[in-house]
C-alpha cells in the first residue's frame, strides 16, 4: 500500500480553504452587479409608491416662455425618427421674443433651487453646459420611444467619457447666481468630448445662464449626483421609464 503524504495533503487542504473564499467573493460581486443592473432596469417611476407624479409643471421664467413655445412647435413638426449630431454653435434668436402671452405657468419651481439638495454628492466643480433643441431632442438614446422630450423638459445628454448613466439625476448649480436645476440624463451627446461637458435642454440651460440662450455656454458649474427617486416627479420635465435605465446611452 502506498504511503500517504500527510504533509502534502494538509498543505493542499489549506490552499483549498484559502482559495475558496476569494472565489465565492468574486461570484458574489458578479451576482451583486447583475442584481443592481436588474433593479435599475426595472425602475418605473410611474408605478413606484414612493414617488408623487405630477403631469405638468412649468419651471421656465415668464419672459422666456414664448421662445420655448416657438421651438416646441417646431419640434412637434419633425419626423419621429429624425437623428442628428449634437449642435455646438452658439444659438442666435430674434431680439423681439419677449412679448405678452397667456401660457400656463407656475411660480413654484419644484426642481429649481438656490443651492444643492441635502445629501447630494458632489461630482465636479468645473462642469460646463451647453444647450440643444429641435430635432436633437427626438428619440433620446436612453428612451423606449414612448416619450419625446421638449424644449421645456429638464433633460441632459452626455459624451462617451462621462461616468453618468441613463436615468441618473444631476443637480447643476451656478454659485454666483445662486441657482440650481435638476436634470435627468436621457441621451448621448456626440459633441461632448470631456466628462465636464453636459448638453442641456433649453429650459434647464436658461435656469443657469445669466445671458439667456445667446450665452451659449456656462462654465464653472458645480454638479451633484442625486438618487433615482425624485419626488415629486414631473412627467413633462423628466419623462417616464427608460429602456436603457442604468446603462450608458451610447
Amino acid at each position: 500500500m502506498a504511503r500517504i503524504n500527510f504533509v502534502a495533503l494538509a498543505a493542499a487542504m489549506v490552499l483549498a480553504m484559502v482559495a475558496l473564499p476569494s472565489t465565492v467573493s468574486a461570484n458574489e460581486v458578479a451576482v451583486g452587479e447583475d442584481a443592481v443592473l436588474a433593479r435599475s432596469a426595472a425602475f418605473d417611476p410611474l408605478n413606484d409608491p414612493d414617488i408623487e407624479i405630477l403631469q405638468d409643471v412649468e419651471d421656465t421664467d415668464f419672459d422666456d416662455i414664448l421662445d420655448l413655445d416657438h421651438d416646441e412647435d417646431a419640434v412637434g413638426e419633425l419626423a419621429s425618427n429624425t437623428t442628428a449630431v449634437r449642435r455646438t454653435r452658439t444659438h442666435k434668436h430674434k431680439s423681439d421674443k419677449h412679448r405678452k402671452h397667456s401660457h400656463r405657468h407656475s411660480r413654484n419651481k419644484i426642481h429649481v433651487s438656490s443651492g444643492p439638495s441635502a445629501g447630494a454628492k458632489l461630482i465636479s466643480k468645473n462642469q460646463f453646459v451647453t444647450w440643444y433643441s429641435a430635432h436633437d431632442l427626438l428619440n433620446p438614446a436612453c428612451g423606449a420611444g414612448k416619450w419625446q422630450p421638449s424644449p421645456r423638459s429638464h433633460v441632459a445628454a452626455i459624451g462617451g467619457s462621462s461616468n453618468l448613466k441613463c436615468g441618473d439625476f444631476v443637480q447643476l448649480c451656478v454659485t454666483n447666481k445662486k441657482k440650481c436645476v435638476t436634470v435627468r440624463i436621457v441621451d448621448a451627446c456626440a459633441g461632448c468630448n470631456t466628462p465636464q461637458h453636459i448638453d442641456l435642454s433649453k429650459s434647464a440651460f436658461m435656469q443657469l445662464a445669466t445671458g439667456g440662450l445667446d450665452q451659449g455656454e456656462v462654465h464653472g458649474v458645480h454638479s451633484y449626483k442625486l438618487g433615482e427617486k425624485i419626488t415629486p416627479w414631473a412627467l413633462n420635465l423628466f419623462g417616464g421609464k427608460l429602456e436603457r435605465q442604468g446603462n450608458k446611452p451610447y
